[in-house]
């Protein structure tokens, strides 16, 4: 389980199998409020927040990625380890493995 919240607080907790830290902890990575957590898997972990915060997780380190904007942002999901979509104030972005960094506006 990955819970994250203001402050740039995220918890990080469950089963050894789930390949996540068995303990709570917070990950100072940012300040920046935090408003939704996904992942594929416990070596692939998305959070998005205030003022474009985005932070990806490998299973052993939260770091912070480019998202290229500075919306608020309230959302993130995928479709596995090489699709992820994050959505926020008038703005929905996408990320891919075959692209890479950075995170892309994506445009209807």
């Amino acid at each position: 389980m990955v819970v994250a919240g203001a402050i740039g607080a995220i918890a990080c907790g469950g089963r050894a199998a789930d390949n996540i830290d068995t303990e709570p902890e917070k990950v100072p990575v940012t300040t920046n409020g935090l408003h939704a957590v996904w992942g594929s898997s416990g070596r692939d972990v998305w959070a998005v927040g205030n003022e474009g915060t985005i932070l990806h997780a490998d299973g052993s380190t939260w770091s912070l990625v480019e998202s290229g904007t500075q919306a608020d942002l309230h959302g993130v999901h995928g479709l596995g380890p090489d699709d992820a979509w994050a959505v926020g104030d008038g703005v929905v972005l996408t990320w891919t493995a075959t692209r890479g960094p950075p995170w892309w506006r994506f445009r209807s």
